[in-house]
């Protein structure tokens, strides 16, 4: 009985290794290709063309194959959030924030556009519930308070 017992763990410990190899779903071919998609992103960004940058590093090859595509394209989504918090896109800004995780950005900016619109109930709800998700409790204190007073 202890053969099978000490065959079990050994199997069940062999399990635990095949994910690790399963988890590498790209050929080395799909992984050398996003990885030359990543570095035209890379010239493309150093050259200011961010949206073509954010475009190619977004690509489901780089996402699934690439060694630093989300990386570039947080970097990227930053870029574009602040260019266009600049411009006083404001929604677009918080979408780029949004998309690229920068949530204290993201959060600061959707206020601005609280303060910028205060009867925008959509807006409210919005950013209530971004605050929720993300744990910004005087975030969400700001936009309650903000919707009691309309």
């Amino acid at each position: 009985m202890r053969p099978v017992i000490a065959g079990l763990i050994g199997f069940g410990f062999g399990l635990g290794c095949l994910p690790a190899q399963a988890d590498d779903i790209c050929e080395p071919k799909q992984r050398q290709a996003a990885n030359a998609t990543v570095a035209r992103a890379k010239t493309a960004e150093a050259a200011g063309d961010l949206k073509r940058a954010l475009q190619l590093a977004q690509t489901s090859e780089v996402r699934e194959c690439s060694d630093d595509g989300d990386v570039l394209a947080k970097r990227v989504l930053l870029r574009l959030g602040q260019d266009a918090e600049k411009a006083g896109q404001l929604s677009q800004a918080f979408d780029y924030f949004s998309a690229g995780m920068h949530f204290a950005d993201g959060k600061r900016v959707g206020l601005a556009m609280l303060r910028a619109k205060p009867t925008d109930r959509s807006l409210a709800d919005n950013l209530r519930g971004f605050m929720t998700r993300n744990n910004f409790a005087d975030g969400l204190a700001e936009v309650t308070a903000h919707a009691r007073g309309q």
